[in-house]
């Protein structure tokens, strides 16, 4: 059916009727099978167990070695929102018209994934980090778009005084991350998924990717010394009350110091809190508790 960098993803016929349909993913051939491979295998089943009980995280149904079922995802993911193949050259994307309302929605549901996510073991402080949040990472099932692909995670353990321990990555590649991702020896916290999540919401807005005209090192270079993605000066004005509140969001998400950024249930509070003053119902019609921050 598709493939991601480590895995080909094969459709599974269903074993009764009326079975929900499920994938199967299977390490490509081009790769081998090594002891770090078998553990980025293992983190993505282990945390898809621990959330099975959430709905904004695909759900995993078994592993086995670097072999894993999932449930099946047919409405594409954020990027197939945004962008579609444009006809005259495959390699080329076109911007698919999306109203404001539809860009908050999905930002809201974004966000409220990478809670459950990072909250999923205690919901006062976070338990793990994504690490590679990209809108290749939230795909539609059915009226939602759910987080998926943990084989990057983080576990985030506490220390003897109480206080979170920090993480460092070896290799932070592209023009998605954050400025301390790109800093070299830096030691890293949850906030760079945040970061990264501020970078969805600028292509929900802008329809571009961040820095897309720049080459990688500049770009890097850029974000590490504080600079951000140009808007178009219509989009960066707006007073759509849609609009204003994704940018908002993107703005907080974007803040320098990864202190100054907001927890991952603040941020989903807040944009929850927006949409539910724009569409009253609308969260509570997914079965989302709004009370909880």
């Amino acid at each position: 059916m598709n493939h991601g960098f480590w895995r080909d993803v094969w459709s599974r016929a269903p074993t009764w009727p009326d079975q929900d349909p499920m994938v199967l993913k299977t390490m490509r051939f081009e790769h081998n099978v090594t002891g770090r491979n078998f553990d980025r295998n293992r983190r993505d089943a282990l945390v898809t167990e621990r959330l099975t009980k959430s709905t904004w995280i695909l759900n995993g149904y078994g592993f086995c070695g670097n072999t894993g079922v999932s449930e099946y995802a047919g409405g594409g993911d954020i990027s197939a929102a945004i962008w579609k193949k444009s006809p005259l050259n495959p390699d080329y994307r076109i911007a698919i018209d999306m109203t404001t309302r539809e860009q908050l929605i999905i930002g809201v549901q974004a966000a409220i994934g990478l809670a459950e996510l990072h909250t999923f073991d205690d919901k006062d402080r976070p338990s793990v980090a994504h690490t590679d949040i990209t809108p290749g990472q939230f795909v539609k099932v059915n009226d939602r778009f759910k987080l998926n692909d943990f084989n990057r995670a983080r576990f985030i353990r506490v220390s003897k005084n109480h206080s979170l321990c920090s993480f460092a990555i070896s290799k932070n590649p592209g023009k998605n991350r954050s400025p301390e991702e790109y800093t070299r020896h830096a030691l890293l916290s949850e906030k760079i998924d945040l970061y990264s999540l501020g970078n969805i919401f600028y292509m929900l807005l802008q329809k571009q990717w961040p820095f897309q005209e720049e080459n990688t090192k500049e770009a890097q270079r850029m974000v590490k010394h504080g600079y951000r993605p140009s808007f178009y000066e219509d989009v960066w004005n707006s007073t759509d009350p849609y609009t204003v509140a994704l940018k908002t969001a993107m703005l907080r998400c974007h803040q320098q110091d990864p202190r100054d950024r907001p927890t991952a249930s603040e941020l989903a509070y807040f944009l929850k809190q927006k949409l539910d003053g724009l569409e009253p119902g609308l969260i509570a019609s997914w079965g989302e508790p709004f009370a909880s921050r």
